[in-house]
């Protein structure tokens, strides 16, 4: 059974807490506070923050265009197509294409919606519970859990190491056309995480190490790999049995992966110099990704 996320956890207790706010401050339509609290929940507190401002720079336009055109005729059928328009055209010149939607769901929430009070509270109304959302999402996300980038960088980096060597062995082994793309999605996530986790601080001093660990893992990762898809494209085009290691690549198959792998006798040919240099240079690059968390793999 899968375990409930932090990020679940976190977003019910945002939505918890704008409904108590708002019912403090006897107001009793905490729906949008409770959406903004919701789509501003993300993985990074930076992630967080960007979405938010963007909701929030959304609902302001679409509250000055909502007011404007709901002080012309509210519920106007014409005036609604017209708004949308401005608001979107708006958004557009001012380079804040994130913001259009939400822009355009706050003045149509006005300009349909509007059914006692004035067109002026209204809109600051949602404007209002907009930034009550925002501001106890990002709060929420910011003092409890903080999520462990760095925990988690490095458990990626080891789980993928672990899986270049299982395939490594793999190809060692002749086991057929292996399917290899997995390992790069595994660095893209890895990068991506790594992305993540530098949006959120400044790397100094000992996370400034952890940084350039997992780039090097990164960036190690994507040589193994590359050396994986031509040595599994050498094999399966020209049939293992044609593909033979050298004495020295067989000597390092064995002392790296602590077993006999092979014993084949070696025959000079152009597939064999082509299949025994990434061989070669895949085993170097294994030696460095072993040398990073100094584990058995």
């Amino acid at each position: 059974m899968q375990k409930i996320g932090m990020r679940n956890i976190k977003t019910a207790i945002s939505v918890f807490l704008c409904i108590i706010i708002l019912r403090f401050f006897h107001n009793e339509n905490p729906f949008y506070a409770c959406i903004a609290a919701v789509i501003t929940m993300q993985s990074t507190v930076h992630n967080s923050f960007t979405t938010g401002k963007n909701r929030m720079i959304g609902t302001i336009i679409g509250a000055i265009w909502g007011l404007i055109f709901a002080l012309i005729s509210p519920n106007n059928v014409f005036l609604i197509g017209i708004g949308i328009i401005f608001v979107i055209y708006f958004l557009n010149l001012l380079n804040r294409k994130n913001s259009i939607i939400i822009a355009c769901v706050v003045f149509l929430a006005i300009m349909t919606n509007l059914k006692q009070g004035t067109p002026l509270v209204y809109s600051s109304n949602r404007v209002i519970e907009t930034f009550v959302g925002i501001f106890v999402s990002v709060l929420v996300n910011y003092l409890i859990f903080h999520p462990k980038f760095l925990d988690n960088l490095h458990k990626d980096g080891k789980f993928l190491i672990h899986n270049i060597f299982i395939t490594s062995k793999d190809v060692f082994n002749f086991n057929g056309d292996i399917n290899i793309s997995g390992l790069n999605l595994q660095i893209s996530k890895l990068e991506k995480s790594l992305d993540s986790y530098l949006s959120e601080i400044q790397s100094e001093g000992a996370e400034k190490q952890h940084v350039n660990k997992i780039n090097k893992v990164i960036d190690t990762s994507k040589t193994a790999y590359n050396h994986l898809v031509i040595l599994n494209s050498i094999t399966f085009t020209n049939s293992p049995c044609n593909c033979y290691f050298n004495e020295s690549n067989r000597f390092n198959i064995n002392e790296l992966f602590h077993e006999d792998i092979l014993s084949t006798s070696y025959i000079n040919n152009d597939i064999n110099i082509v299949f025994n240099f990434h061989v070669q240079h895949l085993l170097e690059t294994l030696t460095i990704l072993r040398e990073l968390y100094s584990e058995e793999y």
